[in-house]
C-alpha cells in the first residue's frame, strides 16, 4: 500500500451495531490486523503542522538558561565539600599528636609492673646551691 488511508477507531464500526457485537467486534482484532493498519504510517512526513525550528529552539532556550545556575549550585557545593574535607584534614593533622602521646601513655602503662611501686624523685640538697 503506498499511500496512507484514515483508520476508523474500533468503536466507529457502524452504528447499528449493539453494544455486546461492539465488544465482540473489538476482541477479534489480532496483532498481525493492527500491525497491517500502522505500517503504511510509518513512512508519513509530516508536511502540516509547525517546523522542527520552532519546537527545537525555546527547549534549547530553557536548558540554557537552567544551565548557568546548575553550574553555579554545582560550583558552591563542591567549594563547601572542598572546605569541610580541609577542616577534617587540618583536624586530623592537630589531633594526631594528642592520640599518639595518650596512645603511648596507655601502652607503657599496660607494661609497668603493679608489684612495685613506682620510684619517687626527692630534691636533693645541694651546697654550691645559691639561696
Amino acid at each position: 500500500m503506498s499511500s496512507a488511508t484514515l483508520i476508523a477507531h474500533p468503536d466507529a464500526f457502524d452504528a447499528s451495531l449493539h453494544r455486546s457485537d461492539r465488544s465482540a467486534a473489538t476482541r477479534q482484532r489480532t496483532r498481525g490486523r493492527e500491525i497491517d493498519e500502522v505500517e503504511p504510517l510509518v513512512g508519513v512526513i509530516p508536511v502540516a503542522g509547525p517546523p522542527a525550528v520552532l519546537i527545537v529552539v525555546p527547549v534549547v532556550l530553557m536548558a540554557l538558561l537552567v544551565a548557568g545556575p546548575f553550574v553555579v549550585m554545582l560550583t558552591i557545593v563542591a567549594l563547601m565539600a572542598t572546605a569541610a574535607a580541609l577542616v577534617a584534614v587540618a583536624g586530623w593533622i592537630v589531633a594526631s599528636p594528642y592520640l599518639l602521646v595518650r596512645s603511648l601513655r596507655a601502652r607503657h602503662a599496660a607494661r609497668a609492673p603493679v608489684g612495685h611501686p613506682a620510684p619517687s624523685l626527692v630534691p636533693a640538697r645541694s651546697r654550691r646551691a645559691v639561696a
